[in-house]
């Protein structure tokens, strides 16, 4: 009983003390579909149409909605970092804002009518909108102003409410797409794939929950 007392303490320490109990991190692959760089920021041939990226999402359900009187619009900022958006350029490039990233959850933008229905041409009705435009580190001998990864549908089947999803399935969602732009350059694409990854926090957790409970089976054997 003992040893399982301290074991259940080791656990609360731990995600006290990490504080990432409720951090959510998610790996993506993207594609470039489009790459506009008249003024020449970028070195000539450095990224091109079809190029396949990669990148991570953190965030922490632990965040405060900065509009809690608004049931349809979320909006998180993250100071930590840990927290927030980067991608991957060549398998070696990474830019990154590391101390302030904004996430937006929009919920029925499109009305509130039973029989409303949001057409293809209108305004999204769920999105996801991912925001970096600070202390961004720069790619190709670039700087970019702001970078934005974003998930839409035209139909509200997808988000309950604008809280920080625990989950995201790409299936789910008609439009899935990123651009990085600044000084005259834009660089865009889409989503391919999603996967949630474990936490670091959250993999302890486990362990030593599967150790308790191995010890406690070995006691009553």
């Amino acid at each position: 009983m003992r040893k399982l007392k301290v074991i259940f303490l080791v656990v609360i320490s731990l995600a006290g003390w990490t504080g990432t109990a409720n951090a959510m991190l998610f790996e993506f692959d993207a594609v470039v579909t489009r790459v506009s760089d008249d003024v020449g920021n970028i070195t000539a041939g450095a990224i091109t149409i079809g190029d396949m990226i990669t990148g991570q999402l953190t965030y922490n359900l632990g965040a405060t909605d900065r509009h809690p009187a608004d049931p349809e619009i979320g909006e998180y900022v993250f100071y930590a970092p840990n927290e927030g958006l980067n991608f991957t350029f060549g398998g070696t490039t990474i830019f990154q804002a590391p101390t302030n990233f904004e996430l937006q959850i929009r919920d029925r933008l499109c009305g509130d009518t039973p029989d409303f229905n949001c057409s293809p041409s209108g305004t999204f009705d769920q999105q996801i909108i991912a925001v970096a435009a600070n202390d961004l580190s720069p790619i190709y001998g670039w700087t970019p102003a702001v970078l934005v990864w974003g998930l839409a549908n035209f139909s509200e089947r997808v988000l309950l409410s604008d809280a920080l999803p625990t989950s995201l399935n790409l299936d789910d969602w008609e439009s899935a797409n990123w651009r990085i732009a600044g000084g005259g350059t834009r660089i865009s694409g889409s989503i391919t794939r999603i996967k949630q990854v474990p936490t670091p926090a959250t993999l302890a957790l486990f362990g030593i929950g599967l150790t308790a409970l191995g010890w406690s089976r070995r006691k009553k054997v």
